[in-house]
């Protein structure tokens, strides 16, 4: 294999590992700090400010498919 045929190649295997830099979104940073900001809360045993980040109708879903909370 000549030398341009080693470069293509080298590209050609390369390509896909590029990285591009994607600057999110405003509302995608917005629902990454609410996570960020769940997982916390839930790591901190804080349980207030954990369920304070819940919409008003928002349903708790356990890892039974029976069980489902309402916030209040």
């Amino acid at each position: 294999m000549g030398r341009t045929g080693l470069t293509l190649a080298l590209v050609w295997f390369l390509c896909p590992m590029v990285a591009v830099a994607v600057v999110p979104s405003e509302t995608e940073s917005a629902i990454d700090a609410v996570l960020t900001s769940l997982h916390q809360a839930a790591s901190d045993a804080d349980g207030e400010l954990y369920f304070s980040l819940f919409a008003d109708d928002a349903v708790f879903m356990g890892t039974d498919a029976t069980e489902r909370w309402s916030v209040d």
